[in-house]
């Protein structure tokens, strides 16, 4: 398939789930900010050739999309400072939405500041022990499998601070950026950031925790559908530890 014509398929199909998530989401207005929003989820992404797909029969009935910020690239030095996460739920218009900042050990980087928007004033008003958001995220997520934009980065954030903390997280997961990958060979660019542009996605929120779960969602289901196969979901380790690139894993396919 010509790769302009790929381009087309996501940004339009990008483009029709951002008018139904448009002005859904309220702020951030408790430190922990868990509700049942009116978010609309499709269960078919068209157009998507040759034909819409139920994504019913691809994904879970239920899963996660997280994402999170950090004031680094280093799970081992750096630290989680912003969670978000939908619980998505098919055929349904109302998902429970988990949002929360976390106040770091050491002061947020003005590089950090510039890109998200997260300030030290911020986190220090707003934000919540990691502790605390740690345990409330896990409850949040129950045993559900979970969905990224880049796993192996969030993936290893989450087992470094579950390893300090002294929990486990066993969900399985998958990386929706290795999925757009696959669905769209040969795009310039992956970037999630990118991709929403060129679907005239709304900017808003873009490198915080939550906008970029919306985001991410609508490159996923999109994704999925194009490829119409059912989604491969990785195991965690077996040994969760401090993880800055390893993604050692074994995937299965979804039952």
């Amino acid at each position: 398939m010509d790769a302009l014509v790929v381009v087309g398929i996501i940004l339009i199909a990008i483009g029709i789930l951002a008018v139904l998530f448009r002005k859904r989401t309220p702020e951030l207005d408790t430190n922990i900010c868990l509700k049942e929003e009116s978010v609309a989820y499709p269960t078919t992404v068209a157009p998507a050739p040759p034909k819409a797909v139920d994504l019913a029969t691809l994904l879970p009935q239920q899963f996660v999309i997280l994402d999170l910020e950090t004031t680094g690239l280093n799970s081992a030095n750096d630290e989680i400072i912003e969670f978000g996460a939908i619980r998505v739920t098919l055929n349904s218009e109302n998902q429970v939405t988990f949002r929360t900042l976390v106040k770091p050990q050491r002061k947020v980087p003005r590089k950090i500041t510039e890109i998200t928007g997260i300030t030290q004033e911020m986190v220090e008003n707003e934000g919540i022990p990691l502790g605390d958001a740690l345990s409330q995220f896990i409850e949040f997520i129950g045993d559900l499998p979970l969905v990224t934009y880049n796993a192996e980065f969030d993936m290893g954030f989450l087992y470094s601070a579950a390893t300090k903390h002294g929990v486990v997280i066993n969900n399985r997961y998958t990386c929706a950026l290795k999925r757009a990958r696959r669905a769209w060979p040969g795009l310039p660019s992956y970037r999630l950031a990118g991709l929403a542009k060129m679907g005239k996605l709304s900017d808003e929120d873009t490198h915080r925790a939550f906008g970029d779960c919306m985001r991410a969602l609508f490159v996923f289901t999109a994704a999925t559908s194009t490829l119409g196969q059912k989604v491969r979901w990785s195991n965690p380790p077996a040994q969760i530890g401090t993880r800055q690139k390893s993604n050692a894993t074994l995937e299965i396919s979804e039952e």
